[in-house]
């Protein structure tokens, strides 16, 4: 069964909001909510967890129309049980005019020979891809999605070592160094093989506007400073105004999602869910 945590974190003179949910990896399922949802009134209202992978909100770049791509596509991996759940949702695409190595956090269906089941890393699909080593098709894929490689394994010297070793470009500074509203998915391990669901806001009610947050580096501190400094496996998904949770406490299904200053929220069309 899952559970829900929430708190306050302070980091750089800064407090935020974050909420998490916790839930073992096989309980995971990476779904598209299509094109006209956010997650609170995605499948009839029925659906807990946190917004999903990076997509095209307006028009994209000429160079990803080129390739076919269209407002609404996403432009990292979004699997389940092998199969992608958008178009597109197979490959990972870096930059505005091509495809790269991105963080993607992967559940496989078979463990492999190391007893590894659980893995995140940079990389641009499952064509002859290895980790470590071992090979892994698509076809051994329960769930993967893609985003920014947390590297919660290493150790950096400070935040711009970091950066220079993200999986975006320099043109999206503003992605990973902007104080905004975040989401992640962290795997925790322990003897329940928890994964952790992890938003930030910078308010504690639904509806609130991206107006702080923290930027990659800070989120990255705040997860090894919360759930241990011995973690492996994570990945930022989209934030900003994408970011949004749906999770049960009390014995009610609650949401706290970002909001424009209209009080509209984003149609995020994946989404990392969990049984409840």
């Amino acid at each position: 069964m899952p559970s829900f945590t929430s708190n306050t974190y302070t980091i750089n003179s800064k407090t935020i909001y974050y909420k998490a949910i916790l839930t073992n990896h096989d309980d995971i399922i990476v779904a598209d909510i299509g094109d006209f949802d956010d997650c609170y009134t995605a499948a009839s209202g029925s659906l807990y967890g946190i917004n999903g992978t990076f997509f095209y909100l307006g028009t994209p770049p000429q160079a990803a129309q080129n390739d076919g791509y269209s407002t609404g596509d996403v432009y990292r991996i979004a699997i389940y049980d092998t199969q992608s759940e958008r178009d597109y949702g197979l490959i990972n695409r870096q930059t505005a005019s091509s495809y790269g190595n991105c963080g993607t956090y992967v559940k496989l269906i078979n463990t492999l020979p190391s007893g590894r089941f659980v893995l995140s890393d940079s990389f641009t699909d499952f064509t002859n891809y290895q980790y470590i080593g071992e090979s892994i098709t698509r076809s051994n894929v329960r769930y993967a999605i893609g985003g920014i490689n947390l590297y919660l394994n290493k150790t950096y010297q400070n935040d711009e070592a970091y950066y220079s070793e993200t999986d975006v470009d320099a043109e999206d500074d503003n992605v990973t160094k902007s104080s905004v509203h975040r989401s992640a998915i962290v795997y925790l391990g322990g003897e329940t093989n928890d994964t952790l669901l992890l938003t930030v806001f910078s308010g504690n009610n639904d509806l609130c506007q991206n107006v702080n947050g923290l930027n990659l580096f800070e989120l990255r501190t705040m997860i090894l400073d919360l759930w241990g400094p011995n973690l492996y496996y994570g990945i930022a998904l989209d934030g900003g105004g994408s970011t949004q949770i749906v999770y049960r406490e009390n014995n009610q299904r609650k949401t706290v999602r970002t909001a424009d200053a209209y009080g509209n929220t984003r149609k995020v069309r994946t989404m990392v869910c969990t049984s409840w």
